[in-house]
């Protein structure tokens, strides 16, 4: 998405979304914080960059809106706003099934079916499975696990019921689970330099894909999702309703001296509920 939009730079450190657009942004990326650049699903807002990684399934629009949009998307949309739509239940009987392989055991699977249930009620469920062992010899642990591995597994559930024309109304689980140790870094530092190497007599990483670090544990985002969608045609107006309630877990381990030594070590977490509502009122 950012390679075909001009001015948008995205980037996903350690399972936190950090978005630039027109070069607007959050400079830093930590559990807690909240983004310059607002992200929305199915009307939704996200509001912390933990938890606001896009997996692009069954989807049916994104549009990526350049900032800023504080009139219609809030106070955190400076530097613009990213919205996700995914496909709303049908009344159709459809599916699919869909794999990818490749290098470093990466394999992704995603599946979606949609059943009417009968004239007024759908359902429509899809979801992924996927993961990548790493790819960054950690150079600090011999025998050690690689840094880069990732996994996701994502399940999504949405309930339509469409009584009359004139309304309808969309309710939607969902459930993500992220993995992530990509946090690898290394520096170039020399003994006068580095205290680590000074204090611990350990030397960090020269090659491109090593890295020096310590045991580096998995990073997760986990998150129940639920949004209930409501749209009325009132005349010449349509009205609509999100309300959504998220409960999100977040892990974070990270390694700030770049070498084995056990000096700068951070570990953060989040946990909770979040909720939002709002209201939108269009007219053609």
């Amino acid at each position: 998405i950012a390679i075909r939009t001009p001015s948008l730079n995205y980037s996903s450190p350690t399972n936190f979304a950090q978005a630039y657009i027109r070069g607007i942004g959050s400079n830093f990326l930590l559990s807690g914080l909240e983004s310059s650049v607002a992200t929305y699903i199915d009307g939704a807002y996200i509001q912390r960059q933990a938890g606001a990684v896009l997996d692009v399934v069954d989807v049916a629009s994104i549009d990526v809106l350049k900032g800023p949009q504080g009139t219609l998307y809030g106070r955190n949309a400076t530097g613009g706003a990213i919205l996700m739509q995914t496909v709303d239940p049908k009344d159709a009987l459809e599916a699919f099934v869909s794999g990818d392989y490749g290098s470093y055991d990466y394999h992704l699977v995603q599946a979606m079916v949609n059943l009417p249930v009968s004239d007024t009620v759908a359902v429509r469920i899809s979801g992924q499975s996927g993961a990548r062992d790493g790819f960054i010899d950690n150079t600090g642990v011999p025998g050690g696990s690689d840094l880069g591995a990732t996994r996701t597994d994502l399940i999504r559930t949405k309930v339509g019921w469409t009584p009359s024309s004139n309304f309808n109304a969309i309710y939607t689980f969902e459930h993500n689970n992220r993995a992530s140790n990509a946090y690898g870094q290394h520096q170039r530092f020399t003994d006068t330099r580095c205290l680590a190497c000074v204090f611990f007599g350990v030397v960090p990483a020269q090659g491109f894909y090593d890295a020096t670090t310590g045991e580096n544990p998995t990073n997760t985002v986990k998150y129940d999702a639920h949004t209930l969608r409501l749209n009325a045609l009132v005349g010449d107006f349509e009205l609509s309703s999100i309300s959504s309630y998220r409960d999100q877990d977040v892990g974070n381990y990270n390694e700030q001296d770049n070498t084995s030594a056990p000096l700068a070590n951070a570990i953060v977490t989040e946990d909770g509920p979040t909720f939002t509502q709002d209201f939108y009122a269009r007219s053609n």
